[in-house]
């Protein structure tokens, strides 16, 4: 059974002002702080959560909710007048970010791949004034090691991806100075559990609709996936084309609408 989870990255803004993450105490990459439904974590100058993994839209929502309130609370608790910021990009300047410490300034960890290309994608330039915030999505459909098979089934799923949840995302979010560091078409990580889609920012965690279409769309497009409908035979580049450069997707193509939506 397919199970759905998700690793949102939020920012901290106090007094009008965005403030770095990295000051409150609510777990590591290496060891993030579980809650009921999830863990947070620390990640740069944000601030993550994750999701235990879910198998329904109405689970997948709940603990997205639970997860972000726990966080908040983690923020509030150590300084009442802080409070979270769901946005995709927030520029700190070049004078704040050079009195932080080398280790909240470095980006990337992992590499992702491109699933188009098959070949790893670009590190991010850490010398840019701002930071981004991704709303990361995962797939649980399997247990083994990520042998070259499946690998190239997660190339061949992230590009049906593109279809299913990044030309929507264009909807809801035209913030296109994310992708100069991350969320280009067709970007995954092979996981032993599946893979997890990272084109997305994390706008979709602020409407509790976007959070269950999240689900839907994703569990849509794995069942299609499955039966081997794929989308990327039929459009081939557009939705790698319309992700990149942020185009109006329904008015080039509005056949597409009803394959993708309905």
């Amino acid at each position: 059974m397919l199970t759905i989870g998700a690793d949102p990255e939020v920012f901290v803004r106090k007094a009008g002002q965005f403030i770095s993450g990295h000051t409150f105490q609510c777990g590591t990459k290496d060891k993030p702080m579980k809650t009921r439904n999830g863990a947070v974590q620390v990640d740069g100058l944000a601030l993550e959560f994750n999701v235990t993994p879910s198998k329904n839209p109405i689970q997948f929502l709940r603990s997205v909710k639970s997860v972000l309130k726990d966080l908040n609370e983690v923020v509030s608790k150590k300084d009442k007048e802080a409070s979270l910021a769901i946005v995709p990009t927030v520029f700190f300047g070049a004078e704040y970010l050079s009195k932080l410490p080398d280790e909240v300034l470095a980006l990337g960890c992992d590499p992702d791949f491109n699933g188009y290309t098959q070949d790893v994608n670009l590190p991010p330039n850490g010398e840019v004034p701002f930071r981004t915030g991704a709303g990361h999505v995962h797939l649980g459909f399997r247990e083994g090691d990520v042998d070259y098979d499946h690998f190239l089934d997660c190339c061949a799923l992230a590009r049906e991806l593109d279809f299913y949840l990044g030309l929507p995302s264009l909807d809801w979010d035209n913030d296109n100075q994310r992708r100069e560091l991350y969320g280009k078409a067709g970007a995954f990580r092979p996981k032993t559990y599946g893979m997890e889609y990272r084109v997305l920012s994390n706008a979709w965690v602020n409407d509790d609709k976007l959070i269950t279409l999240i689900f839907n769309q994703t569990k849509k497009c794995y069942d299609n996936f499955a039966k081997g409908n794929l989308l990327f035979e039929k459009y081939g580049d557009f939705a790698r084309t319309c992700i990149n450069g942020n185009r109006d997707w329904k008015s080039e193509n509005p056949d597409l609408i009803k394959e993708v939506l309905k």
